[in-house]
Order: C-alpha cells, then sequence, then structure tokens
C-alpha cells in the first residue's frame, strides 16, 4: 500500500500537504458508530483494524480505502510562528505513520561565483530562514529523521524528513516557465507560480486550491497550496519512485 508522504512549503503563507491513503465511512458491527478516520500506512501493512470512536471495538464492515489529500495553513499567529502548533502538527504526523516528509529549502538567492543576491531584504531572509529551522527542528523532535534523496531511494524503512531546493522539484515535475513581461524576479515568480497552480490542478483535478482556510471567500487557487502538493508530490513520484498507477 502507498506511504503517506507530506510536502512542506515552510513561508508564513505557506501550506503543508499530506497525501495517502485514508479510510471512509467504517460501520461499527458492535456499536453502529459511523464516522471517517485516517487509515494509517503501518496499521495497513500490519492488517490492524482501525478502532472505533465510540466504543474502541475493530469489527468494522465496508471499509472503502482511497486516496486523499490533506491540507494545513503555516502554523502562524499574529506576525509570528506558533512553535506549539507546529510542534503538535510533525507529532500529530509521527503518530499517523507518515514515511516521508519533504521540507522546501529556504535560502538566500545566489547570484554568479557565490554571491548572494543582493535585492533579498534582510528581514524577509531572516523570517525565511527562522521558519526553515523552526521546520527542521519540530520534525527531529517528533522523532522524523533527516535524510538525503539518495539513501532514501535505496529503501523506505522508518519515518524520515529531506529537504529539497525549490529549483530542484520544479523542475523534475515541470513547473518552470518563462515570462514576456520585464525581465524581473516578480515577473519570473509569477510565471512560476501560475504554472504551479497549473501543475497541480491537472495533478489533483478534484482538489480545491483555493486558500479557504485562511479566506472563506477566495476565489482563485493558492500558489503556496499548490505547491505544497507538488512538494509531496515530488516526495512520492521521484525520490519514493511510486507512479500515479501504483497508489
Amino acid at each position: 500500500m502507498t506511504p503517506l508522504v507530506t510536502g512542506i512549503d515552510p513561508g508564513k503563507a505557506g501550506y503543508s500537504c499530506m497525501i495517502g491513503p485514508t479510510i471512509t465511512k467504517g460501520d461499527c458491527t458492535h456499536c453502529g458508530g459511523k464516522g471517517t478516520w485516517l487509515l494509517h500506512s503501518g496499521d495497513m501493512s500490519t492488517g490492524r483494524d482501525v478502532p472505533c470512536s465510540a466504543c474502541g471495538s475493530t469489527g468494522w464492515t465496508g471499509r472503502r480505502i482511497k486516496e486523499s489529500t490533506t491540507f494545513w495553513p503555516a502554523p502562524v499567529s499574529g506576525d509570528d510562528y506558533d512553535l506549539v502548533n507546529m510542534s503538535e502538527q510533525c507529532r500529530g504526523w509521527h503518530r499517523s505513520n507518515v514515511s516521508l516528509v519533504v521540507l522546501e529549502l529556504q535560502a538566500p538567492r545566489r547570484h554568479g561565483k557565490g554571491r548572494i543576491g543582493t535585492h533579498e531584504a534582510p528581514s524577509s531572509t531572516f523570517t525565511s530562514g527562522f521558519g526553515f529551522g523552526a521546520w527542521k527542528a519540530s520534525l527531529t523532535c517528533a522523532g522524523f529523521v533527516e535524510r538525503t534523496e539518495e539513501f532514501l531511494k535505496t529503501g523506505l524503512t522508518g519515518q524520515f524528513f529531506v529537504v529539497v531546493a525549490p529549483d530542484v522539484w520544479k523542475r523534475r515535475l515541470g513547473c518552470t516557465a518563462s515570462h514576456s513581461g520585464p525581465d524581473t524576479d516578480y515577473e519570473r515568480r509569477k510565471a512560476r507560480d501560475a504554472m504551479s497552480i497549473k501543475v497541480a490542478q491537472a495533478l489533483d483535478p478534484a482538489v480545491d486550491f483555493r486558500p479557504i482556510e485562511r479566506s472563506p471567500e477566495a476565489r482563485v487557487p493558492s500558489a503556496d497550496k499548490a505547491c505544497a502538493r507538488l512538494i509531496a508530490e515530488y516526495g512520492r513520484a521521484c525520490i519514493l519512485g511510486i507512479r500515479r498507477d501504483q497508489k
């Protein structure tokens, strides 16, 4: 069975996205309770049942396992990262037997011969670096072990996280794009965001990519939400080597 994989776009406006199998509408033969429960990948590999939330019985009938996509907005309180919420979220993934978490690298851009771009505001660089470090610390404290892509491709037997540069996953998933406007960072970023949304929608046409978790009245798709979905897909398809027809 396909393992659970989570992708993290670590910015304050970013999202986390978990993809993998879930169980829906389990009917308990003991108390008749109905509900929706996450079917852990570990439970599936050992053949154990998810207990009833009402009576604790494992006597289920009519279970339906399907591919599911779950989003969480970045844990932010006011203008700061909510570190407690972030830690709880990571521990929840670990308890749910998420096999792999893919965290997007946040680092200053460099332009030739290792020079850091002068266009980056110090406050923005500090914020992105702080959030990236907070995610790494939270994942580590939750029990995930950092490994390289090369290590993970040799076989997945545990719960790991890997850091991936944005240019790497975007190139592998076809999210690079050119633009016809002025040659500015804003225009390039806008073109890449539009391409990320297009690729994510084609990959998961049934998913609502509007940022409704933050703005219930949102009308247009969120590039941040699309990127989180694509980062998770990169982990499953490009690191674990699981094709869509294997899910």
